[in-house]
Order: C-alpha cells, then sequence, then structure tokens
C-alpha cells in the first residue's frame, strides 16, 4: 500500500492490524517530496494537507496516511492508520492507547512556551494544608522517583547526542546506528511517561512529576 522509503537507515515503531508507523533517518528535504508524490501515485490524495515538512491524506479505502519531516534531525516519520470498519474490534482499546503513545511523542517534540507555563502553574499550586496550616506533601515515593529521575536523565543523554547529530556533516554508519537506538528508546520512554496515571499520584509525587516534566519540557523546547 506504502512506497518503499530509499532511505537506508530506518525502524519500524508500530506494525498492527490497524496501524503502522515507522521512522527513516538520513532522509534529504528532497527524498521527502520524492516520497510524497509516491504516496500520491498511490492514492493518497483525498482530503489532503501538504507543505515543506508534513502531509496528510486519505486514500480511496479511507486509510490515513501522516507523514512529517524534521528537516534539523533529517528523519521522516510514518503513521498509517487503518479505516474504522477495518480495524479488529478486540484490539480498539490498545489502538486508542497507541494512537495516543504517538500522538504525545510528536506533541512532546513540538512543546511551546505556552505548554511550558502551563505546566509551571501546575507545578506552583499551594500544596494541601492539614488543619493547622502545615503544608503537607509527605516524602516522594523513593522508586517514583528513581524512575523520573531515570527519564530526566535519558532526555539529557538524548539531546545532546541530537545536538551532535544535527551539527554533524558526516553521517558515518555508527552514528546512524546510534540514531536509530536513540529514537527506539526515546520512544519506549514517551510510552512509559504517557503510562502514568497523574490522578492516582500521591501530593508528593505529583509535585516531583510536575516538576520533572517541566524540566524536560523546556529541554525539548530548546533543541
Amino acid at each position: 500500500m506504502l512506497p518503499q522509503p530509499s532511505g537506508l537507515f530506518g525502524e519500524i515503531t508500530s506494525d498492527r492490524s490497524d496501524h503502522f508507523g515507522a521512522r527513516i533517518g538520513n532522509f534529504t528535504a528532497e527524498q521527502f517530496a520524492a516520497y510524497i508524490a509516491a504516496c500520491e501515485e498511490t492514492g493518497f490524495t483525498e482530503n489532503y494537507s501538504k507543505s515543506s515538512e508534513s502531509y496528510v491524506a486519505d486514500n480511496p479505502e479511507g486509510y490515513h496516511l501522516w507523514l512529517d519531516y524534521s528537516p534539523d534531525h533529517q528523519y521522516m516519520s510514518i503513521s498509517l492508520d487503518a479505516p474504522d470498519d477495518a480495524a479488529d474490534p478486540s484490539s480498539e482499546d490498545a489502538g486508542a492507547d497507541q494512537d495516543s503513545s504517538d500522538s504525545a511523542e510528536h506533541e512532546a517534540a513540538d512543546k511551546t512556551s505556552d505548554d511550558n507555563e502551563a505546566t509551571q502553574a501546575e507545578a506552583e499550586k499551594p500544596a494541601e494544608e492539614s488543619s493547622d496550616g502545615n503544608t503537607v506533601l509527605g516524602e516522594v515515593t523513593p522508586d517514583f522517583k528513581k524512575a523520573m529521575d531515570e527519564y530526566e536523565a535519558f532526555f539529557d543523554e538524548y539531546l545532546a547526542f541530537m545536538e551532535k547529530y544535527e551539527k554533524s556533516s558526516d553521517m558515518s554508519p555508527e552514528m546512524l546506528e546510534d540514531f536509530t537506538k536513540y529514537m527506539d528508546r526515546y520512544s519506549q520512554t514517551m510510552d512509559a511517561l504517557n503510562d502514568i496515571d497523574e490522578d492516582s499520584l500521591s501530593p508528593a509525587d505529583y509535585a516531583y512529576y510536575t516538576e520533572v516534566m517541566l524540566r524536560i519540557n523546556k529541554k525539548i523546547a530548546s533543541l
């Protein structure tokens, strides 16, 4: 259904009956434009929206295609969703969770200052108080703090690599292999963050969660 991308480096991020996702690295803007044209030739021309960095369209069978290109990092993301009547009913819940995860990943890369201000507002909300007026937060759960610290440490490592990747003019096989590994770890980390049930967190855990997420969002926005 989809044409084969011309890039040699990439990974499949999702392969289900109702959704397919992939990333292609070391991909030029010219290759992205050519891939859009190839998708148009296969029938993805309905309800389309097109720019130099994205392409969204449906085909006559109702499949929804979304392409996104990052000129700074030179990689293309592919997302293909089956029409609702073609999805397996037993996998609808799982599909919804995955779609939410995919959307969150794209949104995280495009965080704006408004998003950061909203998170800052959450972090600055007054803590709960007891009847005598003292703040009631307690201690952050050790395992939760360790997990959040590991997530933040990964983003420090990931952003340092992406800065190096962006500035590099010689895409060696080793760097492209590292790119694929980092994108896989990025996807896993975002899935883990999206799985956190904020409503179930204690006041102390929630305060630490918003603090760490604020720092992560600022780091992503600065890339």
